[in-house]
C-alpha cells in the first residue's frame, strides 16, 4: 500500500468513526449549510471523538501537501492563504457577516448598500471567500450564509479576532525581517515587527506593546 492509499484510509477510517459517534447520541453531522453544527463536541464523553478528529485534520493535511506537490504547495501557501486572510478582514471590517440573512438570502446590490461598498467590490471579496466554504450564492446574484460565516453572525466577537487579527497583528508580520535584522535576540517589546508598525520607543520603558 502507497502513502497516499494509507493515509486516504485513515481518514476514512477516522470519519467513520466521528459519524458513527454523533449517530449514536443523535447529534447531527458535519455540514457546510447555514445551520450546521459550528465544532464538533468536546468534554469528557467525546474523548475519543476528538482524538479521531485530529488524528483526521493531520492525515487530511498530508495527503494535501502530497497530492499538491511541493513546488505547487509553496506557491499556493503563499498566493492563496495571503489573499484569504484579507477576504475575512475586509468581510469582518464592513460587518458583512451581520448584514447577511441567518434565515435567508440577501442580494449583491442590497447587501453592498447596506454594508457601504461597492458592488464590484464587495461581489469579488465574498466569491474569494465562497472558495472557503465562507458564505455561498444561493442563486445567482444572492448571497446566503454557510455554517462558517454564520459564526460571526452569530457570536460578534469571532468577527473581532478577525479585525485583531487583521488590523493590529496584520501590519506587523512585514515589520518582522527588519526587526530582526536591526536587533537580533532582543527580549524588549519595542524592538520587534510590532514596535516598528506601532512606533514604540525601545528607549521609553513604558513604550511597550501593553500601553
Amino acid at each position: 500500500m502507497g502513502i497516499l492509499t494509507d493515509l486516504a484510509t485513515q481518514i476514512l477510517n477516522h470519519a467513520r468513526s466521528i459519524e458513527d459517534t454523533l449517530a449514536t447520541h443523535s447529534l447531527p453531522q458535519p455540514s457546510f449549510a447555514a445551520d450546521g453544527p459550528p465544532s464538533l463536541p468536546g468534554g469528557p464523553d467525546f474523548r475519543e471523538l476528538q482524538k479521531n478528529r485530529l488524528a483526521l485534520v493531520d492525515a487530511a493535511r498530508d495527503i494535501e501537501h502530497l497530492t499538491t506537490g511541493p513546488e505547487a504547495w509553496i506557491k499556493s501557501s503563499v498566493l492563496v492563504l495571503t489573499p484569504d486572510h484579507l477576504a475575512l478582514s475586509v468581510l469582518a471590517h464592513w460587518d458583512v457577516f451581520s448584514a447577511v440573512p441567518l434565515d435567508g438570502e440577501i442580494s449583491y446590490a442590497d447587501l453592498a448598500a447596506k454594508v457601504g461598498l461597492s458592488e464590484e467590490r464587495l461581489r469579488r471579496f465574498i466569491r474569494h471567500a465562497m472558495t472557503s466554504h465562507v458564505f455561498t450564492e444561493s442563486r445567482p446574484g444572492y448571497v446566503a450564509h454557510t455554517a462558517t460565516s454564520a459564526v460571526p453572525a452569530r457570536i460578534p466577537s469571532f468577527r473581532w479576532f478577525i479585525e485583531h487579527m487583521a488590523e493590529d497583528g496584520g501590519p506587523a508580520y512585514p515589520k518582522v525581517i527588519p526587526a530582526l535584522e536591526e536587533w537580533g535576540a532582543t527580549d524588549q517589546p519595542a524592538e520587534s515587527g510590532f514596535g516598528i508598525a506601532f512606533g514604540l520607543d525601545a528607549k521609553d520603558g513604558k513604550d511597550s506593546v501593553f500601553r
